[in-house]
């Protein structure tokens, strides 16, 4: 809404609102607020130097803080108050993955509903019902130091066996379906 001084009918000064349209307010809220450092501080105390997608633990300064519902969808929602649960820590490569999924979802084209980035594995990938609107199901592993050369060499086994280190971790997860 928007306010400006006009006159009545006698001259005198009075206030008249006006209601802006979606396309201005939408121009207003573009302007994104710089989160503080010490409100990335308090979510790496809270949840450790990780990236929330991938698990994989990184130098804090590494860390971007990311709103968990897309910034375009709700604002900044909960930065005014702190609310570390309404933001997470991401990787880089992580931010970029989720800004691509998400930039093509249809909520975030379309419908811009909360409540659907809520539900979404980009938001919470510890629990979602979809990605992007999609019944899609990821596991994504990270494999550090020492587990880099137990990856290697699993992966050099199976090549030999002409099958990849991503079919032979489906299939023996699908075992524990049965």
């Amino acid at each position: 809404m928007e306010t400006v001084s006009v006159r009545d009918s006698d001259g005198k000064r009075i206030a008249k609102y006006i209601l802006l349209t979606e396309t201005e307010i939408r121009a207003i809220l573009n302007g994104r607020a710089i989160i503080p450092k010490v409100f990335k501080d308090k979510l790496v105390k809270e949840y450790g130097p990780f990236d929330r997608i991938i698990g994989m633990e990184v130098y804090p300064r590494a860390l971007q803080v990311d709103h968990r519902v897309p910034y375009q969808v709700s604002g900044d929602d909960g930065l005014w108050a702190e609310d570390i649960k309404k933001f997470m820590l991401l990787f880089e490569s992580s931010q970029r993955k989720k800004s691509f999924s998400c930039e093509r979802c249809r909520n975030f084209l379309k419908f811009r509903e909360p409540s659907v980035c809520g539900t979404c594995y980009w938001a919470f990938p510890e629990a979602y019902d979809h990605i992007a609107m999609r019944k899609v199901r990821q596991l994504e592993l990270v494999w550090q130091d020492e587990e880099a050369d137990a990856f290697d060499r699993i992966k050099a086994k199976l090549a030999a066996e002409g099958r990849t280190i991503e079919e032979a971790a489906k299939a023996l997860l699908l075992t524990l379906d049965k």
